[in-house]
């Protein structure tokens, strides 16, 4: 049974400063849950209610139970005030963070940058469309969103379990850009610089793309290093795509 302990523990993790310190992050919910067993990601401990539970809940249970995940029941008022979402499927999992850093992403084929996205519905769609596209690894700088944080990790859908995410600064994202044989291309809504499709940098060339936010855009920094800047043209009915549109 869930204590006092771990009810705190959870409560806290709704926050950056919770993950930080515990090097953990929550993930709710059977859809998710089903995701992390599939890339083999298993939660370090598993709350559950059982008057929750769906069929496909409970087997969900037993299937994490059976490879080794702790699980403790927990009661539905206590799962309601740890939960991010207005209605919990009755399961909340635990997750040590992954251990990513900056150097091995050097052999990365293709890199997704996400430069100042706060949003963290865009962070999670651009996560998701990076993992569908075949990219090896997201990095996130400046002002963007925790990948770990609650919304973002739904807004994932699962695939922040099958594709490393790495919250960085922009001092480092530079220095690594700068010691590694990435092309950079930037999306840039007033694209002037360089020419060609996105498709010439396939085969064996290692590609960065970047997406800045909406408002603000790619930094300069990383503009200036860009060897092709892409602008998507929408209809003059709409002012501007999000970065998880346009990104995707």
């Amino acid at each position: 049974m869930a204590t006092q302990r771990d009810i705190r523990r959870l409560r806290s993790l709704k926050t950056g400063k919770g993950r930080r310190e515990s090097n953990q992050y929550a993930a709710e919910g059977v859809r998710l849950l089903e995701e992390s067993r599939r890339h083999g990601v298993d939660p370090e401990v598993l709350y559950f209610d059982p008057g929750a539970l769906s069929d496909r809940g409970r087997r969900l249970l037993d299937d994490l139970r059976a490879h080794g995940s702790r699980c403790e029941e927990i009661a539905k008022k206590q799962l309601e005030s740890a939960a991010d979402t207005k209605t919990p499927q009755g399961l909340i999992g635990v997750f040590n963070y992954p251990e990513i850093s900056l150097a091995p992403l050097k052999i990365c084929r293709r890199l997704l940058i996400c430069d100042g996205i706060s949003d963290p519905g865009n962070v999670g769609t651009l996560i998701r469309s990076a993992q569908a596209f075949d990219f090896d690894a997201v990095l996130l700088t400046g002002e963007s969103a925790d990948p770990f944080s609650p919304k973002v990790v739904r807004s994932t859908a699962g695939a922040i379990f099958g594709i490393p995410a790495l919250k960085t600064s922009i001092e480092d994202c530079l220095c690594f850009l700068d010691n590694s044989e990435f092309v950079l291309v930037a999306g840039a809504p007033s694209a002037t610089r360089g020419t060609g499709l996105l498709a010439d940098f396939s085969g064996d060339r290692q590609l960065a793309l970047v997406i800045g936010s909406e408002g603000a855009g790619a930094s300069p920094e990383l503009l200036e290093r860009s060897a092709l800047r892409l602008a998507i043209r929408p209809s003059d009915r709409v002012e501007s795509l999000n970065a998880g549109v346009a990104g995707s």
